[in-house]
């Protein structure tokens, strides 16, 4: 992806997750927010040809795949060594994956991007919550969003793909690549992220590289 595009590409991130979270009001673990306002479906201008219909003309695929928070979840999990110690998830967040418009009956992914709302962190010990989310660590009041936006795109094989690209949280962006599975109706990916990648330090008990496993439902 031309890199010029980035800047772009995450300002109308920002812009849409800003609109999604301007209520500021969390959901329950069990509950995501079904409220998000759905993304404009981009049909092109084509002209269509003499005696085809609408339905003739409308693409397979959606130019953008968003996902549904109530059946997605982004998770994390707090471990030492290989012991799981705590598990927690974001409840609030807008998943986007873009299709290439040149080529709207065919699947072919070439960007995503994603918004976190840092303050919807929910885990599974309330004290830990409280810690994560308190000025000395995530500080969400300093940092109300993490973000990821890519870079680049591959497809390995099938509905196996490569992504790339910049993660940013709690001010600091890094670059960041992981295996995902897409589809038209799902994206299932897992990951490890530093903490001490971003800045953030302080939490002994656990380890740095904390796992997140990504799994979205599309609309």
């Amino acid at each position: 992806m031309d890199k010029r595009l980035l800047p772009v590409l995450a300002t109308a991130l920002v812009l849409t997750s800003c609109s999604l979270f301007g209520s500021g009001e969390e959901t329950s673990m069990e509950n995501g927010d079904k409220n998000a306002a759905p993304v404009e479906e981009l049909n092109g201008g084509m002209n269509m040809e003499e005696g085809s219909t609408k339905e003739d003309a409308k693409p397979a695929y959606p130019i953008v795949l968003r996902g549904d928070v109530g059946s997605s979840h982004i998770a994390i999990a707090g471990k030492k060594g290989s012991v799981v110690l705590n598990q927690g998830k974001f409840n609030t967040f807008d998943f986007q994956v873009f299709l290439n418009p040149e080529k709207p009956d065919a699947f072919e992914v070439t960007q995503m991007g994603v918004g976190v709302l840092v303050s919807s962190l929910v885990t599974d010990n309330a004290g830990l919550t409280d810690n994560l989310l308190s000025a000395n660590f995530l500080d969400p009041v300093s940092y109300p969003m993490a973000t990821f936006v890519s870079t680049n795109i591959e497809n390995t094989e099938g509905s196996r793909y490569h992504v790339t690209g910049e993660a940013t949280v709690h001010g600091v962006t890094n670059e960041v690549s992981f295996d995902a599975t897409i589809t038209r109706e799902s994206l299932e990916a897992n990951l490890l992220l530093n903490i001490g990648d971003f800045g953030l330090s302080g939490m002994n008990d656990y380890d740095a590289d904390v796992p997140m496993q990504i799994s979205v439902k599309f609309q």
